[in-house]
């Protein structure tokens, strides 16, 4: 359905205003959860990289112990 309605010519003189202003409204919410997603992803990779990191960290320790 979102592929359907991005898909649409807003410039289209059969499309009225209300329309236009509809698919405008869901293209740039769909921009912010694009990029709330992302950007969340990224923290994620962070928190993930560092737990490893914590991991090794530790199992060398008690290897030296």
């Amino acid at each position: 359905m979102i592929t359907m309605i991005l898909g649409v010519d807003i410039t289209n003189p059969d499309i009225n205003d209300s329309t236009q202003q509809q698919v405008k409204s869901l293209s740039d919410r769909w921009s912010k959860v694009w990029n709330w997603s992302e950007q969340r992803k990224h923290q994620l990779l962070k928190v993930f990289v560092w737990g490893l990191n914590f991991r090794r960290e530790k199992k060398s320790e008690n290897a030296v112990n």
